[in-house]
């Protein structure tokens, strides 16, 4: 092996690198593939669970109307008002849901590692794509003008 020259190390190194890339993978392939069947019935109780949940919801606010009828409310006045408390409810559920969806940050990490690998086998790592590196950027900028 200390006879090899570098350019055969380095596609054999090469070889290794995708076959472990390979392997890792087929093993989460086949890791959800066993726990497929378990998602799926999750999922589907959970939105049996969600549809139970939006019945009562409907049942709920029709109550609620009809108790503000029989405090004196005119009917219309009441569903008008259930209306209200519903769409200030859902209106509440949108926010909370952007501010979920604007702290989510990605998959750095893996970004990370998958750069730290590519720029070892001398590719470009995700910290130096073409709008960051400057040369591009001045190569870019020049051709407009």
């Amino acid at each position: 092996m200390a006879n090899r020259p570098i350019g055969d190390l380095a596609h054999s190194v090469r070889s290794d690198v995708a076959a472990i890339v390979g392997d890792i993978s087929a093993l989460a392939k086949s890791e959800l593939a066993r726990d497929g069947a378990k998602i799926g019935f999750g999922l589907a109780a959970l939105t049996a669970a969600l549809g139970a949940a939006a019945l009562a919801g409907v049942l709920l606010t029709v109550a609620l109307a009809e108790a503000l009828v029989a405090l004196g409310l005119p009917s219309w006045a009441a569903f008008l008002i259930d209306a209200g408390i519903v769409l200030l409810l859902g209106a509440a559920f949108v926010v909370a849901g952007v501010r979920a969806f604007r702290r989510m940050e990605g998959l750095k990490r893996t970004a990370k590692a998958v750069g730290g690998l590519l720029s070892a086998f001398g590719g470009r790592g995700p910290e130096e794509s073409p709008s960051q590196n400057p040369a591009v950027g001045s190569s870019v900028s020049e051709s407009n003008s």
